[in-house]
């Protein structure tokens, strides 16, 4: 009976060092290298498949730790997907290129294509207005092609915001979490740069439109 006890003692205790032991998994990265995580939800999609249990029992680890820094790792991407500027940034992306450009620069792209029909228009107004009307079509024409100028430099800028929405759109979506704390402190370090950044430019705009009202 003694030793049906002890038995049941040593399963018992088996059972409960194997659930207790720390579990870490592993798979390989694309550049190459493998990465260990501790957990399976920080493995990206398609490499959850590859994935293996490393067998840490045997290693004394601070796991205490090493959830805490996970838990603050995944609220702080949680908080970031959540926020304004990443909700902004995937509904321009989704929209398209000449509607992110109606948004951001509509007023610019009106008084171009106003300037634009005017100048198409101008033949057969010259062939209608008295001689002495010239001069006069030139200050018509002129701004005219200032305001295509301006449609020019608009769609340059809708590029180059567009490419930032897209930077923006890829750290809030990055399901990659390879790794290593350091480069998941340079991921964190970098959104919240970005983040900043948004703001503060909104901020300038605000400010120079205040200055000319």
């Amino acid at each position: 009976m003694r030793i049906w006890i002890f038995m049941s003692a040593l399963c018992l205790a088996g059972a409960a060092h194997a659930q207790s032991a720390p579990v870490f998994y592993s798979y390989i990265a694309d550049s190459g290298r493998t990465v260990f995580v501790n957990r399976f939800s920080m493995v990206p999609p398609e490499k959850r498949s590859e994935a293996r249990a490393v067998d840490l029992s045997e290693v004394r680890l601070n796991e205490g730790l090493a959830e805490e820094l996970a838990d603050a790792v995944e609220d702080e991407l949680r908080q970031l997907k959540d926020s304004d500027p990443c909700n902004e940034a995937r509904e321009e992306r989704e929209v398209g290129a000449w509607r992110h450009v109606w948004n951001r620069h509509g007023p610019w792209v009106l008084a171009s294509l106003t300037a634009l029909v005017l100048v198409l228009m101008s033949p057969w107004m010259v062939q209608r207005i008295p001689p002495g009307q010239w001069p006069r079509f030139l200050m018509v024409a002129l701004p005219a092609l200032a305001m295509t100028a301006l449609l020019a430099v608009s769609a340059t800028r809708a590029t180059s915001s567009l490419e930032a929405v897209d930077e923006l759109a890829r750290l809030c979506d990055a399901n990659e979490k390879e790794a290593s704390p350091q480069k998941q402190l340079i991921r964190l370090n970098q959104m919240h740069a970005y983040v900043d950044q948004l703001y503060q430019d909104q901020y300038e705009k605000i400010e120079r439109v205040t200055e000319i009202k």
